[in-house]
């Protein structure tokens, strides 16, 4: 260790330095403490021996001076002093760290500076630990920063205009575990979703990035609870680690408001609550929770519940029975349906002020959710299923003679769309339109198939049998299908083009106007129905290729 001897007497110096070397201390002397605190910035000692009374600055000034200059290390000073006096010896240790009366005791030195180097060795030690600390605290806050950015993206797609929805939400922690998302249907109707990841923080609170992407995706195709479940099961099956599920409820409630289907797993009941009477109906969570059974085992089955005008349905997670009183007791069920029936008409309020009534100012156990759902019409517009920039797409596709025969080549070509909301809107009169016009070409393109065959009583039968018959033999020939949407357009628009290889048709004749009232009864009524979208209807080439432009918005659907 090297150690910075300081007094003005040389034979003290002589001495001291006699006892430091020969317990293998490397010994750096100075005259007075001016050259001490010159000495102690070149040469940065472990340990000061300082006299006190000295020429050019004492002691005590250059302690207070190299106190300054440790910049956090933890350097001893010892005061060599002959003086006796209580005050003398309070004073030595305000300035410095401990004290040896002269003549220096051999002993006492060597047991002063050994119990002075376990403390430094401490000090290193928590200095170290501190060190850690800092860097795990910054490496934490970088880290909850990216969480937060992670989650609140992740959730920033969540309905924030819904006038169907109350919440309130209380985390435990910076994260929570619980997880409210909302999103309309495009066919009407509002998605809810509660969950409660397993644990509580940011490991809990991680597993909403899959399921607010699963969630989004699926509603933002207007997909049926069952099938949105499976989804969130088989993504959390395979995303989270064996010992993390999550208890939820999905429900949707549709656009006039009357009729709700939920699929719960995990979470408390849901109750039914009505003005006048309380909870009119209990509705149990039936499964599992998400994330638990492989995608053989889950049932996504969803019940269907029908509502009167003005029903309230209350949602909450366990953290809500998890509340405690002052004597440890929980809030419980019990403690939900007494509140619920204190106010019959307005369940949401009463359990809320109720849950702080009892809590009192008792710690936090759980993260806490309550959710209020309105049975009334849900009210949407176009502003707020838009969840991205829209964008101009362009999909070709060419059906040869295998393909044609293949009883899906429809669906398959639905199911390479895109599926940004404002298509979705327009996916089923699509479909209707895809599926005229591409029978058009097939069977009078192809085919060369008459339709006044089916005027005959047998004619259907008939009909469909020659079909099949002439589509089995066909070596030769295509249908080509161009969809394109164009969101620059008045309304929007999807354009929509089918041609075929063949020779044309009579589509004027296939259309409907030049058969009579009986006839147009029995075929001849797909291309006004495709014009009764609202639709521009043209045909090119003897009928070998049609084109349409379909509105997406300001389009009524028969």
């Amino acid at each position: 260790m090297k150690v910075l001897v300081v007094d003005d007497q040389a034979a003290n110096r002589i001495i001291l330095r006699h006892l430091l070397l020969a317990e293998g201390h490397e010994c750096i002397e100075a005259e007075n403490g001016e050259e001490a605190v010159r000495f102690f910035e070149r040469h940065q000692p472990e340990f000061v021996l300082m006299d006190i009374m000295m020429p050019v600055m004492d002691g005590y000034e250059a302690a207070e001076a190299i106190k300054g200059m440790s910049l956090g290390r933890y350097v001893p000073i010892i005061f060599l002093t002959a003086k006796t006096e209580q005050d003398s010896l309070i004073q030595c240790l305000e300035f410095g760290d401990d004290y040896l009366v002269k003549p220096i005791s051999e002993i006492l030195l060597k047991a002063k500076i050994n119990a002075h180097v376990r403390t430094q060795d401490l000090t290193q030690q928590i200095n170290a630990k501190n060190e850690e600390l800092t860097a795990l605290h910054d490496t934490l806050q970088q880290e909850h920063q990216m969480g937060e950015h992670v989650l609140s993206h992740a959730m920033q797609r969540s309905w924030k205009g819904c006038q169907n929805v109350r919440s309130f939400m209380s985390p435990l922690s910076t994260f929570n575990g619980d997880l409210l998302l909302l999103a309309p249907n495009p066919n009407g109707g509002v998605y809810v979703f509660l969950g409660d990841m397993t644990g509580h923080g940011l490991s809990a609170s991680i597993g909403a990035v899959p399921v607010s992407q699963v969630f989004f995706t699926m509603c933002g195709k207007g997909r049926p609870v069952p099938e949105i479940a499976y989804e969130l099961n088989v993504t959390l099956k395979a995303f989270l680690p064996e010992y993390m599920f999550c208890a939820a409820t999905l429900l949707h409630l549709n656009a006039d408001g009357a009729t709700m289907r939920l699929w719960g797993g995990g979470l408390p009941p849901a109750y039914v609550v009505r003005e006048g009477e309380g909870v009119v109906d209990v509705l149990q969570s039936n499964n599992l929770a998400l994330g638990i059974l492989s995608s053989d085992e889950f049932d996504g089955s969803a019940a269907t519940y029908h509502f009167e005008d003005g029903d309230r349905l209350l949602l909450l997670t366990d953290g809500v029975h998890d509340v405690q009183n002052a004597q440890g007791e929980l809030y419980g069920e019990v403690g939900v349906l007494k509140a619920i029936d204190q106010q019959s008409g307005n369940g949401f309020d009463a359990v809320l002020v109720d849950i702080e009534r009892y809590s009192g100012s008792g710690a936090q156990k759980d993260d806490i959710s309550l959710v209020e759902l309105l049975a009334r019409p849900v009210e949407q517009d176009l502003a707020e299923l838009k969840t991205y920039e829209s964008f101009a797409w362009t999909q070709s596709f060419r059906l040869d003679a295998a393909c044609l025969k293949a009883p899906d080549a429809l669906q398959a070509v639905m199911a390479t769309l895109p599926s940004q909301i404002e298509f979705e809107l327009a996916r089923h009169r699509l479909q209707i339109v895809l599926t005229e016009l591409f029978s058009n070409a097939l069977e009078h393109g192809l085919l060369a198939l008459d339709s006044s065959i089916k005027n005959d009583v047998n004619g259907f039968a008939e009909y469909y049998f020659i079909r099949a018959s002439r589509l089995q033999a066909l070596e030769e020939g295509e249908v080509s299908i161009v969809i394109a949407y164009r969101p620059e357009c008045k309304g929007q628009e999807l354009l929509v083009e089918v041609s075929d290889s063949g020779k044309g048709f009579d589509y004027k004749r296939i259309g409907g106007s030049k058969v009579s009232e009986q006839q147009t009864l029995a075929w001849g009524r797909g291309l006004k129905m495709v014009q009764g979208f609202g639709c521009a209807l043209e045909f090119f080439d003897s009928g070998s290729r049609v084109q349409v432009k379909l509105p997406l918005l300001d389009s009524e659907a028969p």
